[in-house]
């Protein structure tokens, strides 16, 4: 199947301003939601409702800004990765360098995707989430591959064969 090629935002925002005032205003939403560190129930809920609310024709663009905006940047992650560079192999402070950088390193989309697990039918949102990104990827040129795997990531973490044990429901079942 060929790929669509994908429309620039200023394409976008001749086709439907209103479509991406609420693409903008989501997105203003999560970064304010991680900024802060307020990963309420009730701010989750905002964000859940607001990507329901979202056209199939916003989707993309929305995937688009979301990897755009909201990801670690380089200024966080340089000063922690020059300290590890320089670290001498030995030096007592290296495992405290490499713990630090992978906390600053982490993709602020995972640390948002992860606190849904805990909120009403979140599971169910972060996978329809991510059968739009695969179906927007099949269907455009957009590279959703990041992403893709910060949730299939989080899925991984969650759903290890270790930790899934499944049990015939029965009548007898507790």
């Amino acid at each position: 199947m060929d790929k669509e090629v994908s429309l620039p935002s200023h394409s976008f925002e001749a086709k439907d301003k209103k479509g991406l005032r609420r693409v903008r205003k989501l997105i203003s939403e999560i970064s304010d939601v991680i900024q802060k560190d307020d990963f309420s129930p009730s701010r989750r809920k905002i964000i859940k409702m607001g990507y329901e609310e979202l056209s199939s024709e916003e989707k993309p663009f929305f995937f688009n800004e979301l990897l755009r905006t909201i990801e670690t940047s380089k200024q966080e992650i340089e000063k922690t990765l020059k300290k590890v560079l320089a670290a001498q192999e030995g030096d007592l402070r290296w495992n405290q360098l490499l713990s630090e950088l992978r906390i600053k390193t982490e993709c602020p989309r995972v640390k948002l995707f992860r606190k849904f697990i805990n909120i009403s039918e979140g599971l169910k949102f972060l996978l329809e989430l991510r059968r739009d990104i695969i179906a927007i990827q099949r269907r455009t040129a957009l590279d959703l591959g990041p992403l893709d795997e910060n949730l299939s990531y989080l899925f991984d973490s969650w759903f290890q064969s270790g930790f899934l044990i499944l049990h015939e429901i029965t009548l007898n079942s507790p």
